[in-house]
């Protein structure tokens, strides 16, 4: 998976196999960490995940931590993430940054109209991750007051719910709307109001149902977000995760959303993808390393960036809110 497909004809006549074009030959000259094999057990199973080390690791020094997310049948492993590559595994290594691939899956178990079980979908890939950090700090590879997460489609779910239930995370990325929030709900329709009665989650979110959606809802426990945190959203899907993006605002969080026009769930445009791999790299490096990138073009960007860290550090001086318990 560290390798691109080539672009190749082959002769039907014999199965002889021709590449056509190197699109990458600069590959052959950068430096390509391999993964690790990293296991833990919790409560609900084993979970399984690959660890990438900084091309410059040292042992003994512990680095940042980022964690990106796959599931087998999406692509991404050791790659880039989820599908659509948004977090691109080994630029993070060469930057200075261990990184966990870690498996997101939890589908288990799953008794129709069980709320109780339903939660196993984000509060099990959670736990897991919570094991696999303080297994990579017993190691001492990693400092665990700088860990970031990332996440596209299941995985935004993962990373919204995770940084408004836990204060595991510093930083973090999502790459569309996220989790599911009331608001999501009304703009929903049939189809997602069958998958909630399905999940056991309920209906309208003002009625019977207000305690299920206090216990899944990123917006209705956006108090606890300590973690600093960007999207960047297709235009078809931002929508959907705007309550929690304006209740992180209006609760002085440090948060960020760039929308990208004429975009679907996976990101198509090279110039979209590009930008938004280098404003990862970015955004973790300022968050996670304190560094930033002397390009006088990002000025802007990081006049925006420092006052976002008032915010984070204003906010880490009040007296925290208890944590919503994850079982």
């Amino acid at each position: 998976m560290t390798s691109p497909p080539e672009v190749a004809i082959t002769d039907l006549l014999t199965g002889e196999v021709r590449t056509l074009v190197d699109v990458n030959p600069e590959l052959k000259n950068l430096q390509l960490n391999p993964g690790k094999r990293i296991d833990v057990a919790s409560k609900y199973g084993n979970h399984r995940g690959h660890l990438v080390l900084p091309t410059n690791y040292e042992p003994g020094e512990r680095f940042p931590l980022i964690i990106t997310l796959y599931r087998d049948r999406d692509g991404g492993f050791l790659r880039g993430g989820e599908p659509g590559d948004e977090y691109p595994i080994q630029v993070f290594a060469a930057n200075g940054f261990a990184v966990l691939n870690f498996e997101a899956v939890y589908d288990r178990n799953h008794k129709p109209g069980d709320f109780e079980s339903t939660m196993l979908r984000w509060q099990a890939p959670i736990e897991g991750i919570r094991l696999a950090v303080a297994k990579l700090t017993e190691m001492g590879v990693v400092d665990p007051s700088r860990v970031g997460i990332t996440g596209l489609s299941r995985g935004s779910e993962i990373v919204t719910y995770a940084i408004s239930h836990t204060d595991m995370f510093h930083a973090a990325i999502a790459s569309d709307d996220g989790g599911f929030d009331p608001y999501f709900f009304y703009m929903g329709g049939s189809s997602w109001h069958k998958i909630f009665s399905d999940w056991g989650v309920g209906g309208w979110p003002e009625g019977e149902s207000s305690a299920n959606w206090h216990r899944l809802s990123p917006a209705l426990n956006a108090e606890h977000v300590d973690a600093a945190f960007l999207a960047n959203a297709a235009d078809s899907e931002y929508i959907g995760g705007l309550q929690f993006f304006t209740s992180l605002q209006q609760l002085g969080k440090p948060v960020e959303m760039f929308i990208y026009p004429n975009e679907l769930h996976i990101k198509n445009q090279p110039k979209h993808r590009y930008e938004i791999y280098e404003r990862n790299v970015d955004w973790f490096k300022f968050w996670l390393k304190g560094e930033e990138d002397p390009n006088s073009a990002k000025a802007e960007q990081y006049a925006r960036w420092r006052e976002l860290r008032k915010l984070q550090q204003h906010n880490s001086t009040k007296p925290q809110a208890s944590s919503v318990p994850v079982n």
